[in-house]
């Protein structure tokens, strides 16, 4: 029993060793030179109840956190497995138990911190430490290591490495201060491996062709992030912004000075690239999208599963506002700030950027076409949008007032080259839109676009997040020293 004691007691020492040497917070990484990273907690996968891995390089302790006991050291090569039976977590190795019953969180912990230490997740190489969070809904994967490790294996994924050197240096500042802005220690975790913050493929990316070129990015602006004033810019980006990046309060909520609506007339270096490159849609800047009536109202009804009030019935029509909620005109950026769904129960409005979820559009800078629509003169001699003939009437030579061709679903048309028929009621609605995503801060393609035309990776920040002004107000600072970096030119 004594021998239990102290074997337990020198392995929750040893454990305790190796939690203190990785765990830095970023209110430590200020006084620290750029070797005392701030370490990031990204969540790989949620709510599995088997999370398979294989220790592919290094030496790795698994370790049960909640007690500080040595489960096992994983041999190189083989099959581990944490698996969830109710509360509990058990680890079995080649499908034989190895323990049983741990509340966790289990800890997968490198021996020797200085070494590349490897991890296979599913299918993905991952350095440094791996968690297993015990959760009601199942099993957490998060993978925690320095920041700058971590920006290895986002910035070749959500730049491309095909990029200009440029680019890919913005890019690494930009997630660098998107990142450490998203740090919440309150949380489990602090950012995702996927677009809901930042794209991450761990160290698989470092292997990929290009690999070396994102690392050289990252390592070059070390430490670098992003200050307004004296606040750490959060770097919202997205991949195409068709022309306008858009004002934070039109897309979410609050209005930021360094998220405002900015031109981005480089976005169009998009149109004619090899998407293939990146795995980009073949069109980021010009798409569009046709739906039919049907599809229109599947996607509306689905919409609007979860809330019992809400039910237009069967969709008659659409239009669409771009209000700017600072100004109170129009939106600068053209995007869409509220879509009007009418029904023949009702209407409702969706607004900003839950416009682009009920259709799966690709971004909110976007026009409606129907195959009904037509423009006509009002009285006042102005051009209106009809988007339904459905009821319209029409006036006769001897002023007699008619409904438009009688009971037929389709009427004629004529300009002064040609005639065609149109349906008195839509039967699809096309969206014909511009960019690729929110539109909210750095676009993608145009610092791309712009890196291939000479701007340095500073002038693209400066564009983005402070409309080009270089008033001082941005400054790109080192976050591990708080001390401005100085560049050779700028000697």
């Amino acid at each position: 029993m004594k021998d239990n004691i102290i074997k337990k007691t020198i392995a929750f020492l040893l454990y305790l060793c190796i939690f203190m040497a990785i765990h830095i917070t970023p209110m430590q990484a200020n006084t620290l030179s750029i070797q005392g990273n701030v370490n990031i907690r990204v969540s790989l996968s949620s709510g599995i109840n088997i999370a398979n891995f294989r220790v592919e390089r290094g030496s790795y302790y698994l370790i049960d956190e909640g007690t500080g006991i040595i489960v096992g050291q994983p041999a190189q090569g083989a099959l581990w497995s944490i698996i969830k039976k109710g509360p509990v977590l058990d680890v079995e190795m080649g499908g034989q138990p190895v323990s049983i019953a741990f509340k966790g969180p289990l800890a997968l912990i490198p021996h020797d911190q200085q070494a590349l230490n490897l991890i296979s997740f599913s299918n993905t190489m991952y350095r440094a430490t791996i968690r297993f969070i015990n959760e009601n809904e199942g099993i957490r994967v998060i993978n925690e290591l320095d920041i700058e490790r971590y920006l290895y294996g986002v910035v070749g994924p959500e730049m491309g490495t095909s990029a200009d050197f440029e680019a890919l240096k913005a890019q690494a500042v930009v997630s660098r201060s998107y990142a450490l802005a998203s740090m919440n220690r309150r949380n489990v975790f602090d950012v995702t491996n996927n677009i809901t913050t930042q794209v991450y493929r761990g160290y698989s990316a470092e292997t990929l062709p290009g690999g070396s070129k994102a690392i050289k990015a990252v390592d070059d602006t070390a430490g670098e992030v992003i200050y307004y004033e004296d606040t750490l810019v959060k770097a919202f980006y997205h991949a195409n912004a068709g022309g306008y990046t858009a004002s934070s309060e039109n897309v979410w909520h609050n209005p930021l000075p360094y998220l405002k609506a900015t031109p981005s007339p480089y976005d169009i270096f998009a149109f004619n690239y090899p998407h293939q490159s990146r795995g980009w849609p073949a069109n980021t800047y010009k798409w569009e999208r046709t739906v039919s009536i049907t599809e229109a109202q599947q996607m509306i009804e689905k919409y609007y599963q979860n809330s019992s009030s809400m039910n237009i019935g069967s969709l008659l029509n659409l239009s669409t506002r771009q209000l700017d909620h600072a100004t109170k005109g129009t939106t600068l950026c053209g995007r869409v700030t509220e879509l009007k769904l009418y029904g023949t129960a009702g209407t409702e409005t969706v607004i900003k950027d839950q416009i682009r979820n009920i259709f799966g559009l690709r971004s909110t800078k976007f026009e409606i076409k129907m195959d009904s629509t037509v423009f006509v003169k009002n009285g006042n001699n102005a051009v209106v949008q009809i988007n339904s003939a459905d009821g319209l009437k029409v006036i006769g030579r001897e002023g007699a007032i008619a409904g438009v061709n009688g009971g037929n679903p389709n009427y004629t048309v004529k300009n002064k080259v040609a005639a065609r028929q149109i349906p008195k009621t839509f039967t699809e609605i096309t969206f014909d839109g511009y960019g690729h995503g929110h539109g909210v801060g750095m676009s993608q393609w145009g610092a791309r676009g712009m890196a291939a035309s000479g701007y340095n990776y500073r002038e693209i920040i400066e564009h983005y997040y402070n409309l080009g002004k270089n008033d001082g107000k941005l400054r790109i600072l080192n976050y591990y020293t708080s001390i401005p970096v100085i560049h050779e030119n700028e000697l």
